[in-house]
């Protein structure tokens, strides 16, 4: 290898290599983000569904109001906050397997690089952390990357049909046109909520399949044909 061609080889992986740990840390913004969301909206939820129960108990319950008042919070406001902070957490799910995907990438390239170079075994060079995440994917029969994720779509999803399960029966001997409109717009938030959540996990789960959250079977194929493209 001449000097020339050493020189640009390694300018190239100072680059990827400040290019994956700014990748890394956007990676940790993003999880760090869907906690925050997670914590907010469960937060939020809470106060709404506190407030209407306390609005239950008032003197007053027997007032018109104060059903359309917990009608309203039951019907349109948990599931809308539901709905909306199920997005941003699912944008930021998105955004940290694209990233995550990226710096698997970059692992098996470098790793490439240090086996042409120095001609190691590659199993006598050091795995990536995706890598590394893959192999404890392997040797784990409950597959705990997933389930993070299903417990949080569960929890996004049974919070506004809980919702207006509860709202239905509260408003079983009060219904009214009003009534009906609430129930109306919920549904659309709910089916807008599942239209939209549909597209991001099914890209999502494409995006499983490239970091190392698939069969072992789909990983050593898409690892081989990475390293042919590279």
């Amino acid at each position: 290898m001449t000097d020339v061609r050493k020189f640009f080889l390694e300018q190239r992986i100072r680059i990827i290599l400040s290019e994956y740990s700014e990748a890394r840390s956007e990676m940790k913004v993003n999880i760090q983000h869907q906690i925050t969301l997670l914590a907010t909206a469960m937060s939020t939820v809470g106060i709404a569904v506190g407030f209407a129960f306390t609005l239950l108990n008032r003197e007053t319950i027997n007032s018109p109001e104060i059903y359309r008042a917990i009608k309203f919070l039951l019907f349109v406001i948990v599931p809308g906050i539901s709905t909306f902070f199920s997005m941003l957490w699912l944008d930021q799910v998105y955004r940290q397997l694209r990233v995550a995907s990226y710096i698997r990438n970059i692992e098996i390239y470098l790793r490439k690089i240090v086996h042409d170079r120095t001609k190691f075994r590659f199993y006598n060079l050091p795995d990536g952390y995706e890598a590394y995440l893959d192999s404890m994917a392997e040797d784990n029969s409950i597959n705990v990357h997933r389930l993070y994720y299903y417990m949080c779509l569960g929890v996004f999803l049974v919070l506004p049909f809980a919702s207006i399960i509860v709202g239905l029966l509260i408003a079983v001997n009060h219904i009214d046109i009003l009534s009906i409109s609430f129930l109306a717009i919920s549904f659309l938030i709910f089916s807008a909520g599942i239209f939209v959540g549909r597209i991001y996990v099914v890209n999502i789960l494409r995006l499983f399949r490239g970091t190392g959250r698939s069969s072992r079977s789909k990983r050593k194929k898409l690892s081989r044909s990475k390293m042919q493209n590279i």
